[in-house]
């Protein structure tokens, strides 16, 4: 698929942006647009190396200043409903974690995947890559069939700029609030068979945010965004049925299974990083939220809470490297909840009726997402994805 490198529609957007707030007067819309146009202007930058901003923005005080200070004390309360829910988040992830981490294991010493995982990847041409997405989405997702189309039509897929900040990613959606609109950008990098599961998944933000549209405004979606550790949620849901499909109409079974191998690895990696965090003094976390050292989680949860650990961590296996709040809490509700709800569309219709700001284990679990049920499902789904295999 040949990705977009004319960013003037993002200028566009900017400028449009840049009209439309600048005289802006509510703090809270202030911060969200701000936020917004602060992440349009990166990308733009990084992909032309020009500078698109007006310089009133900088020089208008309310602007500038009540929207960092608003985008500051939302970032705040999201870190303080953390810290006062983290024994909750401890108790929701270590129920299965173990479990889980066991099972994908056994399926990682096995004789298939050892077999497969060497394997070269699936070379898929656009036509045939675009004709597994229709028919994927005209068995699942309907709706989004129009959304590929008009993307492909508007050339709404970008090249997602070279640069330290996007090195570790292969695909995300920018939101605009001012328009209701979303861009979404891929790595050029990402090829075949990731890259139909990323169109999925990025398609499934935009559908995402488009129905939250419907219920709130566009304020409310971005706040959704920045805040919900249930963002994530829909497109790992519709991710993970492409996978199935794929693997029960046998197309590429063996790539595929290497590549949900790689989603469920990164899922243990997210899930140990926010289990760390739901220990982490909270002090601490509350200076150092965006990017704190593993190393140094670490150290700080085997001083304080040794003795009322159920586990052990093996400090030579863990690679020091910096954790996200934000991203260990997204990529561990995203991916466990989607798994566990994949056999159930009634359960998935009443997660996305609760699903809201904040983490709420209770809110879960009266809709059918107990703990231990996320548990159980989890497993269930594992079994019918290995059973064979082990």
């Amino acid at each position: 698929m040949q990705l977009n490198t004319n960013y003037d529609d993002l200028y566009r957007q900017i400028k449009n942006m840049e009209e439309h707030f600048i005289d802006c007067t509510s703090a809270n819309s202030s911060a969200v647009y701000y936020g917004a146009y602060q992440n349009l202007v990166e990308f733009y930058f990084s992909a032309t190396y020009q500078n698109p901003c007006n310089p009133k923005i900088n020089r208008n005080k309310f602007v500038r200043f009540s929207g960092l200070q608003q985008l500051n004390s939302i970032s705040h309360k999201r870190i303080e409903h953390f810290i006062q829910n983290q024994k909750n988040h401890s108790s929701f992830i270590s129920s299965s974690i173990f479990d889980f981490v066991d099972v994908v294991n056994d399926f990682i010493d096995s004789d298939y995947f050892n077999s497969v995982f060497w394997k070269s990847s699936p070379i898929i041409s656009d036509f045939e890559g675009q004709d597994i997405l229709s028919s994927f989405f005209k068995e699942r997702c309907p709706n989004m069939q129009g959304l590929f189309d008009s993307f492909l039509e508007q050339k709404k897929f970008y090249m997602l700029p070279h640069g330290e900040l996007f090195s570790d990613r292969d695909g995300c959606t920018l939101y605009n609030p001012v328009e209701n609109e979303s861009n979404v950008f891929f790595s050029s990098s990402v090829h075949s068979l990731r890259l139909l599961s990323l169109i999925v998944h990025e398609l499934s933000h935009v559908e995402d945010f488009l129905d939250y549209f419907q219920h709130a405004s566009s304020i409310n979606v971005c706040l959704y965004q920045m805040r919900s550790p249930f963002c994530e949620v829909p497109a790992f849901y519709n991710q993970f049925h492409l996978y199935e499909y794929l693997l029960k109409n046998d197309i590429y079974k063996d790539a595929v299974m290497v590549e949900l191998m790689s989603e469920f690895n990164g899922l243990i990696d997210s899930m140990n990083n926010l289990l760390l965090l739901s220990m982490f003094s909270p002090s601490k976390l509350r200076k150092r939220s965006v990017s704190i050292s593993k190393e140094e989680i670490l150290d700080d949860v085997l001083e304080r809470v040794q003795e009322e650990c159920l586990f052990e961590y093996d400090e030579s296996a863990v690679v020091n490297e910096n954790v996200s709040l934000d991203d260990s809490i997204q990529y561990s509700y995203g991916p466990l909840l989607a798994i566990a709800m994949m056999d159930d569309e009634a359960l998935y219709r009443k997660f996305s009726m609760i699903r809201g700001d904040y983490f709420d284990k209770d809110k879960l679990s009266s809709v059918g997402l107990s703990q231990d049920g996320v548990s159980q499902k989890v497993l269930k789904k594992c079994d019918d994805f290995f059973g064979k295999y082990l």
